[in-house]
């Protein structure tokens, strides 16, 4: 359970456990329980992004240890955290910071409310909120392909439930 702190709230998280199977658990919001209760497995990694409000306010980042002496991290939220041996996870850090929010602009343009519709895009992006069609990879018939943005972040192929 990831317990939201000072100037955070439960609905401003959402994460995921990665049992020792691989599996991911369901999304739960803050302050929710998520893991393995009553059941003789440890957990093998998680997962955790940022909802809604939070996206345009903090940036998150977490580290983690393993019982095999592994350390990952900093990663970015939306990165599944897990050792690529499979040991239990030991210990987590999680960081949130403030984003500094752009000063309104006064210009006629726009050009200032663009700049800060982009930037949220790309938080939202880089937390795995949107797929893409990547129309510079081709099929063998040439036909633009699909390619999952997430996917090409994570090496790992592990199945996350979606909420």
């Amino acid at each position: 359970m990831i317990l939201p702190q000072q100037g955070l709230g439960a609905d401003d998280i959402e994460y995921c456990a990665i049992q020792s199977t691989g599996q991911a658990s369901d999304w739960v919001r803050g302050g929710s329980f998520c893991g393995t209760r009553g059941l003789p497995a440890p957990l093998a990694g998680f997962c955790l992004r940022l909802r809604d409000a939070a996206l345009g306010r903090l940036e998150c980042n977490y580290r983690a240890t393993f019982v095999d002496g592994t350390s990952i991290g900093p990663l970015p939220a939306g990165t599944i955290c897990k050792s690529l041996s499979g040991a239990p996870l030991e210990a987590l850090q999680i960081d949130f910071q403030s984003i500094p929010q752009p000063a309104p602009s006064r210009d006629a343009g726009g050009a200032g409310e663009f700049a800060a519709s982009n930037e949220r895009f790309l938080r939202q992006a880089q937390a795995g909120l949107y797929d893409f069609l990547d129309l510079g990879t081709r099929d063998a018939g040439g036909s633009p392909s699909l390619a999952s943005w997430a996917g090409a972040k994570d090496s790992a192929s592990i199945p996350i439930p979606t909420p």
